[in-house]
């Protein structure tokens, strides 16, 4: 539900199954899921890229974001932590929208000036959120086996 009062596309409208599928498309075309799973785990959130119905990139770019609810609830989660935790994800995607075509740069590519500091604001709003994602799991530690 938040995602969508967001203004993202969820496939099949919802959580039918165990996973969330975010069509990025409609809210921001520019931002890659290969660029949103990297970003989003060096804030510590971790999702997968994944197709979505109709999508015109390669599996290896993707316009979809696949987030998996095992994950949430088995920490502990519950459905009223839902917005904080998009929230955060919202962020990291809004920042990466704003910095796509810094983020976009293959290895190889020498940034301008511009760019690095384009990169630099970005990796600022990741470690907020990355400050936030462990205020948030403090006292839901992962379960060991």
């Amino acid at each position: 539900k938040e995602f969508i009062r967001l203004g993202y596309k969820v496939v099949s409208g919802g959580t039918d199954n165990h996973l969330m599928l975010i069509d990025l498309r409609t809210r921001f075309p520019e931002v890659t899921g290969r660029i949103a799973e990297k970003q989003l785990e060096l804030s510590d959130i971790t999702v997968n890229k994944n197709m979505v119905p109709f999508d015109t990139r390669n599996p290896f770019q993707t316009s979809g974001l696949r987030i998996g609810t095992p994950a949430i609830t088995s920490r502990g989660f519950v459905e009223a932590d839902m917005p904080k935790i998009v929230e955060l994800i919202d962020t990291v995607l809004q920042s990466c929208s704003a910095h796509a075509a810094a983020l976009s740069l293959k290895a190889a590519d020498v940034p301008t000036p511009e760019q690095k500091a384009e990169l630099a604001e970005h990796a600022k709003v990741r470690e907020a959120v990355a400050e936030k994602v462990h205020a948030l799991t403090a006292d839901k530690p992962l379960n060991r086996y």
